[in-house]
């Protein structure tokens, strides 16, 4: 997937779920709305994030959301988070980017 911006590595957990979930999640992060949260208490499916440290006990954490558009060509709308995570847990900075491409 040709992710600009978003830091995606391969090894990111990619998780299907309805565009009632991913949409309002996919604007908190962007919006700033999920800072000093806890990544349990941000609105997140139950899911494991891809983690990489960054020092001082932050960590970088990746992971993929997406949902499909059925119709007479099927679309994957996938958005890639990225959390920077403080070592006590709550997350610091959210990013996240959109991309949607044909299926089949």
């Amino acid at each position: 997937m040709p992710f600009t911006v978003a830091w995606a590595p391969n090894e990111a957990p990619a998780l299907q779920v309805t565009v009632q979930t991913l949409l309002p999640l996919m604007r908190d992060c962007n919006g700033g709305k999920l800072a000093g949260k806890k990544i349990m208490e941000s609105g997140f499916p139950e899911m494991t994030f891809f983690s990489k440290p960054l020092g001082k006990g932050q960590t970088l954490q990746a992971g993929k959301l997406y949902f499909l558009e059925q119709g007479r060509m099927e679309f994957t709308t996938a958005v890639m988070f990225n959390l920077t995570v403080a070592k006590s847990g709550e997350i610091q900075e959210c990013t996240a980017e959109k991309v949607v491409y044909r299926s089949r």
